[in-house]
């Protein structure tokens, strides 16, 4: 009878064993999910280059416009909280219309700005007072319009800031933003960080 039992015991814990072993070969595998992730992101960044890269220069000088628009609409609204703020929008211009009697005054700690030395598309410049600060002085913020026929984005739009320096935006009509051309960083966000540094009010670009 001992021998019988044991002799149970042993079939059973063989069959509990199979049957462990036949449920765990059902789960499905994904051999290389680094590989499915990677061609994912692959195609994502493929899509969000494509749809920044086709635009018409119609739609490059319509949202051009409208970004300059839009920042000096924000920044006029801000203009009785912040003394001396001097705006200025410039009109589309080409080599011929270059002239020495055009050009802007040139204001302390900034570069002179010529807005009609270099064709381009459009321009608005806002010249902020310093406030006495060691680190964050005053100086003049440019924003230009460079339309490129030939390209297949329609063109960039230039900004030069005081406090960050100088840099080129193309537009994705996808996300309807203007984006830096070498690291894809917001345009307005940077207009945003570099105001609040230097001047009173929040503007709501």
């Amino acid at each position: 009878y001992y021998h019988q039992q044991q002799g149970l015991a042993l079939f059973s814990t063989r069959t509990r064993r199979r049957r462990r072993q036949g449920g765990g070969s059902s789960i499905p595998s994904n051999p290389n999910p680094v590989e499915d992730t990677a061609d994912d992101h692959s195609t994502s960044s493929s899509a969000n280059e494509s749809a920044a890269a086709s635009l018409s220069s119609e739609h490059f000088l319509s949202a051009s416009m409208s970004l300059l628009d839009r920042v000096q609409s924000a920044v006029t609204k801000l203009k009785d909280c912040n003394d001396g703020l001097e705006i200025k929008r410039h009109p589309p211009s080409s080599s011929s219309d270059s002239s020495p009697n055009h050009a802007t005054p040139k204001h302390d700690n900034t570069e002179s700005i010529d807005p009609t030395n270099q064709p381009h598309g459009g321009q608005l410049s806002y010249h902020v007072l310093s406030s006495g600060d060691l680190y964050w002085g005053g100086g003049t913020y440019l924003l230009t319009i460079h339309p490129d026929n030939d390209a297949d984005r329609g063109g960039t739009v230039a900004l030069r800031s005081p406090l960050s320096g100088s840099f080129t935006y193309v537009y994705n009509p996808s996300s309807k933003e203007w984006v830096g051309e070498d690291d894809g960083h917001s345009l307005l966000g940077m207009l945003t960080r570099d105001w609040i540094r230097q001047c009173r009010g929040v503007p709501d670009f």
